[in-house]
């Protein structure tokens, strides 16, 4: 009688966690489809055309015809980041791939995604990812 109890609670709890997980999938799908804002996909849909370019919060401002301040705001309530950290990360992203194809110099990296300084590049890159890019290329491919 004690193992059909064990094997009961064992299948409920089995239960129970599919349920769960079921619960937490549908949760992340709704929160993937989730409307951004018109303001904010117009920010990204900038940043993506414009990311090698030297960009300000000015630029964003005079884009959208609203103050950086409120773009910001916006920005960071849909996405959970400010439009520069997310800037940053976008190059950091694009950066990993030119270093991975290997064909690139640190300098040309750097200028090709919007960073005119390849001494700050590297900063950022090493604040970013742990490695310098140097680094982060030797790590990777091996």
């Amino acid at each position: 009688a004690d193992e059909i109890n064990t094997t009961g609670t064992e299948v409920e709890s089995d239960a129970s966690t599919h349920l769960l997980a079921a619960l937490i999938l549908l949760l992340k799908r709704g929160l993937e489809t989730r409307k951004l804002h018109p303001l904010t996909e117009r920010i990204l849909a900038f940043l993506k055309r414009h990311m090698g370019e030297r960009i300000t919060l000015a630029d964003i401002g005079t884009l959208t015809y609203f103050s950086p301040v409120y773009c910001d705001t916006v920005f960071k309530k849909d996405t959970g980041r400010s439009i520069v950290d997310y800037l940053l990360e976008m190059r950091v992203t694009e950066a990993k791939s030119l270093l991975l194809e290997g064909e690139l110099t640190l300098k040309e990296i750097a200028e090709r995604i919007g960073f005119g300084d390849s001494n700050y590049f590297s900063r950022i890159f090493k604040k970013r990812t742990g490695y310098t890019p140097l680094q982060y290329r030797k790590h990777t491919l091996r």
